[in-house]
């Protein structure tokens, strides 16, 4: 099965202007929405590994509570296609699961913002809660699939970080540190998780930024993605399925016009000694539109 393309929609809102507080892309940045503002976004990822091709289509809700502290809902449907496998009869088949994910709700408190003309140095906490809602009991002659195949996870899933961000002019620098612990579920733990994310955004046009009279703008944008994942818990003893994930992310932002934003990146494995059923990852894409209200 051939995936080739998807639609994501960045998180955040403009600010001052059209110097903007959108993520660069997967990264997360310590400003947060404004109350008058809220969002709506709609976005599809690609990711292929070795034993699963996703599809899933992400339908996001973003409040400012408050003008420090921001809400998130984010909906999830999915498409897996197994690879390759032995059924019960030693034949090899592959299979495409269809349904809905689990549903993940957000939370960021900004705890300082500096601003400037055309900067701002700004920090913020995170959180997130993961709701086990999508199926994870699809069965292979009788036996249950792996539960990272399957297109939920069945364990509640929670954790927190936070992310730091930084512009000067037409440059952006942001990172973000976040812990997603995983909880028991049939008696089996999966591993906990750790991403530190690191991201260099640019704008190529306009050079000179003229509030008084706005341009379609042309930012690119850069990112490191690093994910550890820590052994998971049978009834007994520890797993081995742990292992650290590095990928590069390149990408580009065009905002046509100030209430439209469109978005293309390729993320890019360029190590991973992770051993889980996903197998090695290969590549992944994202494709968004986003419309500010």
């Amino acid at each position: 099965m051939h995936l080739l393309c998807a639609v994501w929609v960045g998180v955040f809102l403009l600010f001052t202007s059209r110097t903007s507080v959108n993520a660069q892309m997967r990264t997360e940045n310590g400003g947060v929405n404004s109350p008058e503002t809220p969002t709506w976004q709609q976005y599809f990822r690609i990711q292929i590994s070795e034993q699963l091709e996703e599809i899933h289509l992400h339908q996001q809700l973003t409040l400012g509570l408050t003008p420090k502290l921001e809400l998130s809902l984010n909906l999830t449907n999915k498409i897996h296609h197994r690879a390759s496998f032995l059924d019960a009869n030693g034949e090899h088949e592959s299979e495409v699961m269809r349904g809905p994910g689990d549903p993940k709700i957000r939370l960021k408190l900004n705890l300082f913002q500096k601003d400037g003309v055309l900067s701002s140095t700004r920090f913020a906490l995170l959180s997130h809660l993961q709701i086990p809602a999508g199926n994870d009991d699809r069965r292979d002659g009788g036996r249950r699939i792996p539960r990272a195949l399957q297109l939920g996870t069945g364990d509640w899933q929670f954790g927190g970080g936070a992310a730091f961000t930084v512009i000067r002019n037409r440059h952006r620098f942001s990172t973000h540190l976040v812990y997603n612990h995983r909880t028991r579920h049939e008696g089996i733990r999966l591993g906990s998780s750790i991403d530190w994310n690191l991201a260099y955004w640019m704008r190529i046009s306009p050079v000179i930024f003229d509030p008084e009279n706005p341009k379609a703008e042309i930012r690119g944008v850069i990112e490191l993605l690093n994910r550890y994942q820590f052994s998971g818990m049978d009834a007994t003893s520890r797993t081995g399925e742990r292992g650290l994930l590095l990928s590069l992310a390149p990408g580009i932002q065009i905002y046509p016009k100030p209430d439209l934003l469109l978005e293309a990146s390729l993320e890019l494995p360029i190590f991973g000694n992770l051993d889980d059923p996903q197998g090695d990852r290969r590549w992944g894409a994202l494709f968004s539109v986003k419309f500010f209200f």
